[in-house]
């Protein structure tokens, strides 16, 4: 069983003031705390409203080390909004169609595909919201053809280039060593895994609504 930690960020009063480049921000600040253990973005708005599902982390809810990096991470995040965790629970924040080691290997690329957005947002400081949404069709056709050519394109055209060389080359080659078939709906399981995972990347852009996965297949 996955035994992960989501962090929500929870506004004082209905939505929170928090925007996706503040808080790729905060996480990258915090990042070091987190040492070797994996984690990844998760921008999606939670029921209610009120909360963004913001960071899965691959600590158990109940631990010291899920407290500890809690604390760190809170202290980036600026009021009023506030910082919530809860066990993370696969039915639900996952998807049913990969195997364990499917899931794992989707894990580790989404690791470090947060890892390189991270990057990305310390050497832009001021970058808005828009310009790491606008990454998503670049990023898509990456994840679908195996081609980083693509997201470097996107990313120089919405101004947020260049992209760092060795996060970069890690994520692609995890993405180039992946089956990369994709269809919506999918015709088939290795289709239905693929869509999940593309979905899941573009859930770290706040993106995921415009990549959908059907989980019949």
């Amino acid at each position: 069983m996955l035994d992960w930690t989501l962090f929500r960020i929870v506004g004082e009063r209905g939505a929170p003031a928090l925007d996706l480049s503040q808080f790729l921000g905060c996480v990258a600040a915090s990042r070091e705390a987190l040492g070797d253990v994996r984690w990844h973005l998760r921008w999606s708005v939670a029921p209610g409203g009120a909360a963004v599902d913001g960071l899965r982390v691959g600590l158990p809810f109940d631990s010291v080390a899920r407290r500890r990096f809690g604390a760190v991470l809170e202290g980036r995040i600026p009021p009023p909004d506030l910082l919530q965790a809860e066990p993370l629970r696969r039915d639900v924040d996952l998807d049913s169609v990969q195997d364990d080691d499917e899931l794992d290997r989707c894990l580790e690329l989404l690791w470090r595909w947060s890892e390189l957005l991270c990057d990305v947002r310390q050497r832009n400081g001021s970058a808005l919201p828009r310009q790491f949404r606008a990454l998503a069709p670049g990023a898509f056709l990456t994840f679908v053809t195996g081609d980083r050519r693509h997201l470097e394109r996107t990313v120089e055209q919405v101004g947020l280039g260049p992209l760092p060389i060795v996060p970069l080359s890690r994520v692609a080659a995890l993405i180039g060593a992946l089956p990369l078939a994709y269809r919506v709906p999918p015709r088939d399981r290795d289709e239905a895994v693929a869509a999940a995972r593309i979905h899941h990347l573009a859930g770290c852009l706040g993106a995921a609504e415009f990549y959908p996965f059907a989980r019949s297949a």
